[in-house]
This record gives C-alpha cells, structure tokens and sequence, in this order.
C-alpha cells in the first residue's frame, strides 16, 4: 500500500515537470511578427520571426522624400534592435525641398550609430544610446567637448558628435580596490585639470550650443526677368492679347430711337465694336456718314475700340499708356503675365522657416 503511494506522487511530479517542460519549449520558441508602415511609399510584406531575434530593415525610397529612417514611435530602430512582441515600425520622411544637415557620429569604438537627418531650424531628437564593454555612455559632445543634448538646437551645418564616456562604476570599484592610492591620486590629479568652457555671444546675438545666432525679416523682391508694380512683379516679355469682347453702347438711330445696344466684333487686323446694324448699302452708308464694316458687308450707326479685354488669371491687362508711365516701354496695351515675390535675405543671413538666420562661432572662454 505504501509502494502505491509513492508511484502515484512520483507519477504526479513527472506529470507537473513534463508541462513545465512542454511550456518552456513552446514559449521559447514563440513566433512574433514585424509589420512595416510605409508612410507613403510601396507596400512591404510583413515578416515573422522568433521572439528576441532581430531583422535586416529594408532600404525603400518615395519621390521627392529623403528617407530618414524606421521607428517606433520617437524611437529610431536599426538592425540590432531586437523585438520581443508584435511591432510595427514606421517609415519618416522629409521633404526635399526642406533644408537639411546630417549629424555623423563618432562612438569611439562603441556600438554603430546611424546618421541622422535634421531639419534646419528644429530640435535633435537622438535614438537609442550607444553601448561600449566597460563603460557608461553619458552625452554626444562636439568638437569643443560641449555636450550636445536631446531636444538642442544646432547650426544648419554638417556636423559629427562624439560619444563621450565614462567607466563603469562596478570596473572602477574593483581597480580602486586594488590600486586606491594610486587611483585616488590620479582622480585629484585630473579634476584640478577640468575647467569649464562658458560660451559668450555679442550683443544682439543668441547662444545656440556652441554658436550665437541672430535672426532678421526676411526680404522680398521681383524675379530678374519681371519688373515691380506696387505689390505685383510683372513680366513684360509673356504677353498675350486676352479675349476682347464689345460692351453697349446708346445710338441715335433715327426717329428719336435711342437705346442702348450690345457692340459687335470685328477683328481686321485691329478690333473694332460696331453698333447699330442698319439696312443702308455702302454708298448711303457712307453718304449718311456712318460706319461700313467690310468683313460683314454691313452698315452700322457708330464704332470704336471700346472693347473690354478679360486676361487669364494669371495675368494682369496694361494700356500701351500704362507700360509707357509705369515701366518706361513702349509695348502694347493687354495681358502681361504676373510673377510671384521671391524671398531672399541680406548677405550673411540664411533663409530658414521663413527667418533669415546668421550664425557665428561663439566665444569660448575656460574657468
């Protein structure tokens, strides 16, 4: 009776390690999938992998966009990151049209960083730390061994940051131990060398990092092919003639008849408006002293020229007497085409989100 006992507690504790077993072999192994947001771009098929495993991220491209990268949030991601669920990443672009600089980093043998892409004008957003055996990453630091932080602002210029560490507290214990005197010597020895670089701008001028800047109103001005007209650049070489219609016009015609009627048309070479169709042949028409339209074979009370011209919209309709008294030519009168304001900025200034920025070196003093 004993014996059976123990069998079936035995049997018990097989059973409970067997599914213990059978649970750590399949959560192990779990399948997790990747999926990718294109952001605009083809569609990519997402992949499935183990969990904790890591992905080559795929190179896609979108016309007129600089591709800046896969993320996860404001995280960016590379082919060391690892995923341990379910994820996806997506794609972030930037307009080409938008001025930018690239920030290169130098980890000093620790783990690669990716380039990053920084609009002019915005705020570094860095991604994830790089790691290094033996040591704590503290800050990226410029050539001036100024920390550079998340969220600064920097000079629209290429630029490479360097990681700067410092050694882990768990190594450094274990070497004090062995050699306190000598280390504490060597610590004294280099925080009286340390001197702190104080940046100064001057006047006017505002410290951005390791640079002073200082901003001024953008400028604007017409194209060189276009001339100025108060707020309108016009370009006196793209005319057209515009649609030229006849307004109305009162006639006498006869009889203490007086209305008022619609011109007619008629281009011969110069548009002319007729007005007031009559039954007259060419000899009574023009002993009468009224006007004979050849093109129609038709007799009319009066004409002029009159007409009423309709530009397209993207152009602005000048007498010759305008062109004369505002620009000095001696074109025709009709439609010129108009031109847009270009912006630009006094030398030494860079147009950037509609401000003119110019940037200086600061100055660095040590205390």
């Amino acid at each position: 009776m004993k014996n059976k006992k123990i069998f079936i507690i035995l049997g018990i504790v097989a059973f409970i390690l067997l599914l213990i077993a059978l649970f750590l072999v399949f959560t192990s192994h779990k399948k997790i999938i990747v999926k990718f947001d294109t952001n605009g771009a083809s569609n990519i098929s997402s992949v499935e992998i183990e969990k904790g495993e890591s992905i080559t991220l795929p190179n896609i491209t979108r016309e007129g966009f600089k591709f800046l990268g896969w993320y996860i949030g404001d995280i960016k991601v590379s082919n060391d990151t690892k995923y341990t669920e379910n994820t996806t990443i997506v794609a972030k672009w930037l307009d080409e049209s938008i001025k930018t600089f690239t920030i290169t980093f130098d980890t000093i043998d620790g783990s690669n960083v990716d380039p990053l892409i920084v609009e002019c004008g915005k705020e570094v957003k860095f991604g994830p730390n790089p790691t290094k055996m033996g040591y704590e990453f503290v800050s990226w630091v410029d050539n001036n061994e100024t920390p550079i932080l998340d969220g600064a602002l920097l000079a629209c210029e290429d630029v490479t940051l360097k990681a700067n560490w410092k050694k882990d507290e768990v190594t450094e214990t274990k070497k004090e131990t062995k050699t306190e005197a000598k280390t504490e010597t060597k610590t004294e020895s280099k925080q009286e060398k340390v001197k702190q670089a104080v940046y100064e701008c001057p006047t006017g001028y505002k410290l951005n990092g390791t640079k002073c800047q200082i901003d001024d109103l953008v400028r604007e001005k017409c194209p060189d092919n276009a001339k100025s007209d108060g707020d309108l650049c016009i370009i006196l070489s793209d005319y057209t003639q515009g649609t030229r219609e006849c307004g109305e016009k009162i006639v006498n015609m006869g009889g203490g008849s007086t209305p008022k009627v619609k011109g007619i048309k008629v281009d011969a070479g110069t548009t002319f408006c007729y007005y007031g169709e009559v039954s007259d042949d060419q000899a009574t028409c023009l002993s009468r002293q009224r006007k004979w339209a050849n093109s129609l074979g038709k007799c009319f009370v009066d004409m002029d020229q009159n007409y009423i011209t309709t530009c397209p919209s993207s152009y602005q309709y000048y007498t010759s007497a305008d062109i004369l008294n505002k620009f000095g030519g001696h074109n025709n009168g009709g439609c010129y085409k108009k031109a847009s304001k270009v912006k630009y900025c006094d030398d030494g200034f860079i147009l950037t989100d509609d401000k003119c920025i110019k940037t200086i070196d600061a100055t660095v003093t040590y205390q």
